[in-house]
């Protein structure tokens, strides 16, 4: 990632033709650092010695740093650099790492910065007088690189192929013409692969104008989503603006943002930004001149690299000279109103021209009031509306574009009509009336359909990745799901060609497309897993076929041969699995379609390569973190999950749900529980109606221990017109804790007493009287079981019935068989099922499957029960002790295995161990001191 800083460096280069008489150049500016710097550290006089200690700490290329691998530098500026690297703990993944002086608040400013259009951060780390920032490393083209393949053409580009060409010519090409590093290559080598990005086809198909305007259009949207929570940004430059892998514009480098709530005093030392970008009023605070700094100073810089990019120059000259002196032609030229673009570029409109000067209004009162307004200006432009925040200046523009809202009128028909109407004077009036009717009636109709494809997204969104991620509640996803395409009409034929969809313009139009296709593929394979009709399924299916574009027919294909039950003959198959190869082979939507499909089926270990190749070619795609996320939470990888759902909040701060899946994986392992309660708390305010994310909170309260809080939760849910049975249960337990015995009781006598309606509220209640009635409780799961075959839970807990309280290993071994027929890569049955075999005296079988475990899986719960498999063959096989101890060590050592590994039988055996006896002799005192 370019992140090439140049808030105070020695000089800016600029490549860009300045005039008709002079020759493309480099201009060249001298900013005087050593003087910037010094009054830096005039200004926070303690910085001087740990300025100069972190240049010396700064780490090098090829060294190790935080636990990131050094790669290569990628940028640097005066208080900082930016380095590409691998993060090691996390599958040596390329990230971009950010390491800097510390500099107060940027941490806490980018914490607060999650939006699509702004480069999100991973995790902050420190190290004596440095900070690092993990960000995503997303490639390294900005703006500025398009700026300069501009510079080298004669005429203005008239097409969005500019920026697609830049991307792909700075994806295969090192810079400098040297050979790349390692890693830089390896990436480089799968971005040429050249995905079928729904953003990249968009931006090909745009005008160069338009596809400009789309471009900050995001950036204002980003520019928002700061300025709402009191951000600016202060640098806004192309060398900060970075393009990705499938073309989306992001911000980058917010170290010189002011944060409103951070005081005036620590915020003048960074007061800097990039001269030639700056705004009047920056400039005279650079030059301690009085001057309030805010939103519109981002409008003003984003409007001068709206400028140059349409009319590839800067709107001013570039003054050369001691700093004083350029500050006073700079000061000078931006007083006056700004200079036209269109004389640069014939295909700038007047209303585009019209949004550029009002960006570029030299005083901040005259222009536009926020970044939300200038993104409503260029988003109505672009769907043919007249500006709303600055008057249109041409009439006939304005006319051009109703006419193209209301193609109509300009058919022969209508002329017809319209001369007529002039001819017959007496009904001119009629005729302009039923006219002006029918222009209001479309304009309706069109807002309505931008309403309703709105409406249709944001639905869509959360039931896709909802169903896909809950298996266990695909039934109320399918409905869901069913109800979100009806309602946009798409089980209708022609549904693409009616009104509701054909007003949208050209591009969304094609994106609702692909959003139909994606949504009935996942809901097709939601269906067949829920026992939905078979109607169901194969027209969600048929759906998909239509919809989703050529290369995803092979997954459509061999999803309808699966629903159907076809045996395929061998040259089929072959031809099928080929094809499945061709589609998936370059990372694109259809490589994330296939990781969607068989997560799903709960094929985990085979979807995550899949769902690796999707999110390491479209870094900032949430689906693609999302069903990474998935396959490693199913797979018992938690760092890898965890960090995979950070990146999905990252990118969806609003999803409740990611925030739920980290919170409730958190739980689940029983591991960091300040940061589960953290992301419940955040699940519960985005949606408070949620049973599921406020109970999973009272869980996580419980864990803690702070049962004051989990009764609030519960309380909650418990007056409810409607509580589920486990809800009871769980109360109990809590009113147990807090020494409200009675209250207990009477939680529990209501549990017994009421039917479950639901899978996990049998469990629940199974659960509660398994110590006492394990045959009772055997059929409150096997009722679980009933009315959900794919509930993991209830699968689980019935082998753990049957081979613990019930002594019956062979029926426990049918009942995970059940599970793992449905969830293959369930590690905990997949591991439980080793311990039942050896019990069963089947060595060879037992071990195989125990190591399969252990290849498979890292969590700590899988290496305890591979520990008591090699302790119970070791009965007859004394050659495998050795190895259970040392796997209840590693068990131990990572935090599973403490409450019951001095009574567990299974690992009697190992007992005379005089290893095992010392550890055991450890947990003893360690019991002992904590009493």
């Amino acid at each position: 990632m370019a992140l090439a800083e140049q808030k105070l460096t020695t000089r800016i280069e600029l490549k860009l033709p300045v005039s008709d008489r002079e020759s493309n150049a480099t201009r060249i500016i001298e900013v005087e650092p050593e003087k910037a710097i010094k009054d830096y550290l005039s200004v926070v006089p303690g910085d001087s010695q740990r300025f100069k200690k972190a240049e010396r700490e700064m780490p090098r290329p090829g060294g190790e740093f935080l636990g990131f691998r050094i790669v290569e530098e990628l940028g640097r500026g005066a208080f900082g650099r930016v380095f590409l690297a691998h993060q090691i703990e996390l599958s040596d993944r390329p990230v971009a790492l950010k390491v800097s002086v510390e500099l107060a608040g940027e941490v806490r400013k980018l914490a607060r910065l999650q939006h699509t259009n702004i480069v999100p951060v991973y995790s902050a780390h420190r190290s004596q007088s440095l900070q690092a920032l993990c960000m995503p490393y997303f490639g390294g083209t900005t703006l500025s690189d398009v700026l300069s393949e501009m510079s080298l053409s004669i005429s203005c580009p008239t097409s969005g192929k500019q920026f697609v060409s830049t991307l792909r010519l700075k994806q295969t090409i090192p810079e400098n013409g040297a050979e790349a590093a390692p890693m830089t290559s390896n990436f480089s080598k799968e971005l040429r692969k050249n995905p079928d990005s729904p953003t990249l086809k968009l931006l090909e198909s745009m005008t160069f104008v338009d596809a400009v305007l789309w471009i900050v259009s995001r950036l204002a949207d980003g520019l928002a989503h700061a300025h709402e929570r009191g951000i600016v940004h202060r640098d806004v430059k192309p060398a900060n603006v970075l393009l990705t892998a499938d073309g989306q514009p992001m911000l980058l480098d917010f170290n010189l943002a002011e944060d409103a709530a951070e005081s005036r005093a620590a915020e003048k030392a960074k007061v800097g930004g990039t001269l030639p970008y700056m705004s009047p009023e920056q400039i005279r605070a650079f030059c301690g001149q009085p001057s309030e700094l805010d939103g519109r100073t981002d409008i003003y810089s984003l409007g001068i690299v709206l400028f140059q990019l349409l009319a590839r120059r800067m709107p001013f000259r570039l003054h050369g000279g001691p700093t004083r002196e350029a500050f006073k032609k700079m000061l000078a030229d931006r007083a006056g109103p700004a200079p036209f673009v269109r004389p640069h570029n014939a295909d700038i409109s007047p209303a585009v021209e019209a949004i550029v000067r009002k960006c570029l209004a030299p005083d901040v009162i005259d222009r536009y009031r926020s970044a939300a307004d200038l993104k409503e200006d260029i988003d109505r432009h672009r769907a043919d509306l007249p500006l709303k925040h600055t008057a249109e200046p041409s009439r006939r523009e304005r006319v051009e574009k109703w006419l193209r809202r209301h193609p109509w009128v300009a058919s022969p028909a209508t002329g017809a009509a319209f001369a007529a109407a002039i001819l017959l004077a007496a009904v001119a009036g009629g005729v302009q009336l039923s006219l002006a009717a029918r222009a209001h009636e479309q304009d309706v109709l069109r807002q309505e359909a931008l309403t309703n494809y709105e409406d249709f997204l944001r639905r869509a969104d959360g039931v896709k990745h909802a169903t896909a991620s809950d298996p266990a509640r695909a039934a109320e996803g399918v409905r869901h799901g069913v109800e979100t395409l009806t309602a946009i009409g798409a089980f209708e034929p022609g549904w693409d060609e009616k009104p509701a969809v054909a007003l949208l313009p050209p591009v969304e139009r094609e994106r609702l497309r692909g959003e139909v296709g994606e949504l009935a593929f996942i809901l097709a394979r939601a269906a067949s897993l829920a026992g939905a009709e078979t109607d169901t399924a194969d027209r969600l299916n048929r759906l998909a076929g239509n919809a989703l574009s050529a290369d995803a027919k092979a997954l459509v294909a061999a999803q309808r041969a699966e629903l159907e039950g076809k045996r395929l003959a061998a040259d089929d198959l072959s031809k099928l699995v080929e094809s499945l190869k061709a589609a998936t082979a370059d990372g694109g939507r259809s490589t994330y379609l296939r990781a969607s499909d068989l997560a799903a089926r709960g094929e985990y270990r085979e979807a995550l390569p899949f769902a690796e190749s999707f999110a390491s070619r479209h870094p900032d795609d949430f689906g693609g973190w999302y069903v990474k996320a998935r396959c490693h939470d199913g797979l018992g990888q938690y760092p890898e999950a965890f960090a995979c759902y950070g990146t999905c909040i990252a990118l969806r701060p609003h999803f409740a749900r990611a925030y739920f899946c980290r919170g409730e994986l958190a739980l689940r392992h029983g591991r960091d529980l300040m940061q589960s309660k953290a992301d419940l708390d955040r699940a519960v305010h985005l949606e408070p109606e949620s049973f599921d994310y406020r109970f999973t909170r009272a869980l996580t309260s419980q864990a803690m221990r702070a049962n004051a809080e989990a009764l609030v939760d519960l309380n909650v849910l418990a007056a409810a017109e409607t509580v589920p049975v486990r809800v009871w249960f769980i109360r109990a337990l809590v009113r147990e804790a807090i020494g409200d015995v009675a209250g207990a009781a009477d939680d529990r006598k209501v549990g017994m007493k009421s039917e479950p309606s639901d899978a996990p509220s049998y469990l629940a209640r199974g659960l509660a009287r398994a110590e006492s009635d394990p045959a009772a409780a055997l059929g409150d799961f096997e009722a679980a079981e009933r009315l959900d075959p794919r509930y993991a839970e209830a699968l689980v807990n019935q082998a753990w019935i049957l081979g613990e309280k019930l002594n019956r290993p062979a029926d426990a071994i049918e009942a995970v068989d059940r599970l793992l027929k449905f969830v293959p890569d369930h590690q905990n049955g997949r591991a439980g099922r080793a311990v039942l075999l050896a019990r069963l005296g089947k060595t060879d079988e037992s071990i195989a499957e125990a190591r399969k475990c252990l290849k498979a899986a890292s969590d700590a719960a899988s290496t305890y029960q591979a520990a008591c498999v090699f302790s119970i063959v070791s009965l007859k096989e004394p050659k495998f002790r050795d190895e259970g101890v040392r796997l209840v060590a590693r068990a131990l050592r990572h935090g599973f295995g403490h409450d019951f590994v001095l009574t567990d039988a299974d690992l009697n055996p190992l007992r005379d161990n005089p290893g095992f006896a010392e550890m055991m002799n450890g947990i003893k005192a360690m019991a002992t001191l904590g009493k």
